[in-house]
Formats: structure tokens, C-alpha cells, sequence
């Protein structure tokens, strides 16, 4: 008799630890949920006011200064056709606020789409690094990672950044894994920068005629990688300005 309540106190035990995890798993996923569709909700309502989408189009850059300067404090507009990524791009004194922040100063795990703390607001720099999540329902960065192939580069081989004074067509040259503790360069020594070029697009996922000269400036935009433990991948485009 002693064994038999022995089991059923233990199969209670079990029945109410998968309940509680359950219940555990249901809840997390909720709040996933809920902070996608929040993030949804917030980007859109920030973007509701460009009413143009073709990227070189004058009214469109206007549209996106207005933004800028008048309603939102950052420091350029990220886009890509086609894609979800079309985002206000922020900048702190460090690189882990926006990480966790809306542009309006909300916490979120969507976070914002950030420039590296040690890049120049203007992106005069020779390499400017944008930061983003990967968010698993393919909003942020979530389409930076499917650079993954020729075919996929070729049907969006460009990126608009648009800043309060001038915009740009980022003409895409290469797409790479690397390790989360890599540092990459903001700033060029002599020859440093061919260099970089060579080795990124000798690593890169796609093929590219594109070859940056030492005038170039670039832009990087690095997310999430699951091809082993702390990777990300970056993608990494010239600056070419749109007259």
C-alpha cells in the first residue's frame, strides 16, 4: 500500500511540474508574441507618415528628414525594397541601450536598429556598422541573414540610408559569418581597407562585381547567426551618393 500512494504522490509531483512548465512555456510565448506586435504596431506608426516607397525618390527622402528632424532623435533611415527592413536607425553612448529600447525610449526586446557608438552620427567614417536583432519573425535585421546565396543578392542587391542631409544607395559587395568577439574596423590605415575588401569578399556567401575603391566609404550591418555558438553576420554594402 506504502508503494502505491509512494506512486501517486509522484505522479502528482510529475503531472504538476509539466503543468507549471506548460503554463511557463505558454507564457513566454504570449510575451513573445505580444512584443512582436507591439514592435509591429510602434515601427508602423513611425513610418506612417512616408507616403512614397520608390527609395530614390525626392519625396521619400523628404518624408524621412521630416521624420528625423522633427519627431524622432536619430540619426538616419535604413531600407531595403521589398523587405520588412525599414527602420529609423538610433545611436547612444554605448551599444547595448538599443538593444532593448524603442526610439522612444520604451523597453522592448525588439529593440531599434543602432549605429556603433564609435562611429560619427554623419557616416564619414570609413566603415559605419549598424547593429541589429534577428527577430524570428523576420522584422529588424531578420532578413540581413538570408544574404545567404547569389540568387537572393541578386533579387535585392541594394540598401537605401538616408540621413538628415544627404542619402545613399548601398550597393551590396558581401555577406559573411563571423565570430561574435570579432572587432571590425571603423577607420583605415593605408592599404588597410583593400585588404578588408579582399578578405570579406572571399569569405562572402554570394558573389558580387562590385569592388569598392579606397574612396569608398562603407556601411556594415551585422545581426544574429546560428551557424555556431556566438556568430553574426554581416553585410556590408559601399555608399554611393544619390544626386
Amino acid at each position: 500500500m506504502s508503494n502505491y500512494r509512494f506512486r501517486r504522490r509522484r505522479y502528482r509531483l510529475i503531472t504538476g511540474l509539466l503543468v507549471f512548465v506548460a503554463l511557463g512555456c505558454m507564457l513566454y510565448l504570449f510575451s513573445r508574441y505580444r512584443g512582436y506586435q507591439e514592435g509591429i504596431r510602434i515601427y508602423d506608426a513611425i513610418r506612417s507618415s512616408i507616403t512614397v516607397e520608390e527609395p530614390e525618390n525626392p519625396e521619400r527622402e523628404e518624408d524621412i528628414r521630416d521624420i528625423l528632424k522633427d519627431n524622432l532623435p536619430g540619426q538616419a533611415w535604413i531600407y531595403c525594397p521589398g523587405t520588412p527592413i525599414d527602420y529609423p536607425v538610433m545611436q547612444s553612448g554605448d551599444n547595448l541601450y538599443y538593444l532593448t529600447h524603442f526610439p522612444d525610449g520604451r523597453v522592448n526586446g525588439n529593440g531599434s536598429i543602432f549605429l556603433d557608438c564609435r562611429n560619427t552620427s554623419d557616416f564619414t567614417d570609413d566603415n559605419s556598422i549598424l547593429y541589429g536583432h534577428r527577430m524570428m519573425n523576420g522584422t529588424m535585421f531578420g532578413g540581413i541573414a538570408k544574404y545567404t546565396s547569389t540568387a537572393y543578392y541578386k533579387r535585392n542587391p541594394y540598401f537605401y540610408l538616408y540621413t538628415k542631409d544627404a542619402s545613399y544607395r548601398v550597393e551590396l559587395f558581401a555577406g559573411y559569418v563571423l565570430d561574435g568577439g570579432d572587432s571590425l574596423p571603423l577607420r583605415f590605415a593605408e592599404e588597410g581597407q583593400q585588404a578588408f575588401i579582399q578578405e570579406v569578399k572571399a569569405k562572402s556567401k554570394f558573389q558580387s562585381d562590385i569592388t569598392p575603391t579606397m574612396e569608398d566609404r562603407l556601411l556594415t550591418m551585422i545581426t544574429c547567426d546560428y551557424e555556431w555558438n556566438n556568430a553574426r553576420f554581416a553585410l556590408i554594402g559601399r555608399l554611393v551618393p544619390i544626386v
